[in-house]
């Protein structure tokens, strides 16, 4: 054989040299038909897990459907008269025992001229079995473990797939002999061992999801079950305090009436007097706060709504702190904006708030000034609570609103036990309102309660997710691919009632015009149409790369669990069988139209 470095030989043998020549090309066209396969399996199985992961689909159904994307991809590259995939027992395939199986069933197959999951293919491939018998690939045959340990000899048509998982399953591809177009066995035999690496991957990526998926049962499960502990516990402290109130009030009246009547005959006997009455009343209105916080989230508050006057509620609220402020030699401002005069409000639990805020400025401020502050804003009236005092650091603030930090920070500073904050925040929440904080260490506290005019103004603008939610619905192109006139009349009408645009075509190629024409947010497809069905147009959908990511929703009268499977995997991203549950689709739509428009 000529040295490859003797050019002298090779201009004396210019056929050999045409020889190399024909056989690098074939060598590269052998390489690029390779790796033009192994992109095509990985780029179309990724996109497909992809947007089957967003869409949420459950874990078992989407590790089904991806099996069989793989197989009719694999087929696709190959051009083989049939793909299939076979199983011990698709139930108990993670047992350890597995791999003893005598026999293995055909779960998955892909014939060349059929590529749908329901069809069967019931002619027999030109492999005859060590039996005698031909080897049969259809779904549900059986086939032999050592039929299949035969077909792993050269040529080689089967490979075994197992991972640490429990993943162990036998890949079956017949025909593998011959050329395809000039490419040799070596190089499909290549192609296939590393296209199952991909299904590897994607195989142990499904496997995490539904490792997650577990996990997020179970803290669902846990959830429930702490949502009905609070709820007794809610329930206990509300039945708690109000059987500890009235003992405690009538303890605190019989005090007042020893005050008042003047049973203290000297000022030691004042003086303790004077003691238990403070506690009593610390006391009360600790068990109060207590049951607030309670009713609240038990959602037993009621809140009484009226139009009350802005000016006389905060006067009477700045009255109640009055003494407290007195007593420390503080200072007590109030200024109202003259356009903040009514709003619609429970007058009990507003005072309730600002009393709250202003008792908590009045307990961190030793010199100086405690004022409230009332702005009319747009829809919402401000009220700023603020304060000269100490200010609050970054970590405080973080806790200031929770109530056992509440109680705790009370100790410190030596002041009444208070819940006020946290229960504050919560009213303020009951109102479609919040309350904001801004404070430094050594310069004071603001703490804005800002309230909607009216309770409908406050949920309008805090759910500004809901009403950008509904601008992007009333936008939203709908194709309605459906060739049932009575159906097509059902799904149009309602949907525009919703306020959909919906573009109404019966067929495939009025599909294509109306898609060049312009391009809606989502797809509706039914199944059965006259020209080609909704899976091939589905499938051919996501072929093209501006349409492999819309959103598509089949619509068919196939009721079989496998249907929606065989839907899922031609291209749809969900399934809705007829008759149409109109509530149902309303839902599908909205939320698959919503997330094309927000990309």
């Amino acid at each position: 054989m000529p040295h490859p470095n003797e050019p002298d030989r090779n201009l004396e043998q210019p056929g050999n040299t045409g020889d190399d020549l024909a056989a690098q090309i074939a060598h590269l066209r052998a390489e690029l038909w390779l790796e033009q396969g192994i992109n095509q399996i990985q780029s179309h199985l990724n996109s497909w897990l992809s947007s089957h992961l967003t869409a949420q689909t459950p874990a078992l159904e989407l590790e089904a459907v991806y099996f069989y994307t793989f197989i009719k991809q694999l087929n696709l590259v190959l051009q083989t008269d049939s793909v299939a995939l076979a199983f011990s027992d698709m139930e108990v395939r993670n047992s350890a025992l597995l791999s003893d199986a005598a026999n293995w069933k055909i779960c998955y197959e892909v014939a060349a001229q059929n590529l749908q999951l329901s069809e069967k293919c019931d002619r027999a491939l030109a492999v005859v079995l060590p039996s005698g018998k031909p080897l049969e690939l259809r779904l549900g045959a059986e086939i032999a473990t050592a039929d299949l340990q035969y077909l792993q000899q050269q040529p080689q048509r089967a490979w075994q797939l197992h991972n640490t998982g429990g993943l162990n399953c036998w890949l079956i591809v017949v025909p593998v002999i011959g050329d395809l177009n000039g490419i040799s066995q070596e190089y499909k035999q290549q192609l296939i061992e590393r296209s199952l690496l991909v299904l590897l991957l994607g195989v142990r990526t499904i496997g995490q999801l539904k490792a997650l998926a577990l996990y997020a049962q179970q803290l669902a499960t846990r959830n429930r079950e702490l949502v009905k502990l609070n709820q007794q516990k809610n329930e206990f402290l509300l039945d708690t305090t109000k059987a500890i109130h009235a003992p405690l009030n009538s303890l605190v009246s019989f005090i007042n009436v020893l005050q008042s009547h003047g049973y203290a005959t000297n000022a030691h006997q004042q003086e303790y007097f004077d003691i238990i009455a403070s506690n009593s009343q610390k006391l009360l209105a600790l068990v109060d706060g207590i049951a607030d916080l309670a009713e609240i989230e038990a959602n037993q508050l009621t809140l009484n709504l009226t139009a009350i006057n802005v000016a006389d509620t905060c006067r009477e609220a700045i009255s109640l702190v009055q003494a407290k402020a007195q007593q420390k030699n503080l200072n007590l401002r109030l200024e109202i904006d003259a356009l903040a005069t009514i709003l619609v409000t429970d007058k009990l639990r507003l005072k309730q708030m600002l009393v709250n805020l202003l008792l908590n400025a009045l307990k961190l401020t030793n010199r100086g000034s405690v004022g409230l502050q009332v702005k009319h804003q747009g829809v919402f009236v401000h009220f700023t609570v603020w304060d000269t005092g100490v200010g609050m650091n970054q970590a405080e603030q973080a806790i200031l609103f929770q109530p056992h930090n509440q109680i705790a920070l009370n100790a410190q500073t030596n002041e009444n036990p208070s819940l006020g904050l946290a229960i504050a925040q919560k009213l303020a929440a009951l109102h479609a309102g919040w309350i904001e904080v801004r404070s430094e260490v050594n310069r004071g506290s603001r703490l804005t309660l800002v309230l909607p005019l009216t309770p409908a103004a406050g949920a309008n603008q805090g759910a500004g997710s809901a009403a950008s939610f509904a601008a992007i619905e009333s936008k939203a192109t709908i194709l309605l691919v459906e060739d049932n006139i009575h159906n097509a009349k059902l799904v149009t009408t309602y949907l525009r009632k919703l306020g959909y645009q919906v573009n109404l075509v019966s067929n495939a190629a009025q599909m294509w015009q109306s898609l060049e024409r312009s391009k809606p947010q989502l797809i509706l497809m039914d199944i059965h149409l006259p020209d080609v069905d909704g899976l091939t147009l589905m499938q051919q959908l996501r072929d093209r790369p501006q349409y492999s990511q819309m959103p598509i929703i089949a619509q068919t009268a196939m009721a079989n669990p496998g249907d929606r499977v065989t839907c899922l995997a031609a291209g749809a991203t969900e399934y809705i069988s007829k008759p149409i549950d109109l509530k149902l689709l309303a839902d599908l739509v909205a939320k698959y139209s919503a997330e094309t428009i927000k990309k």
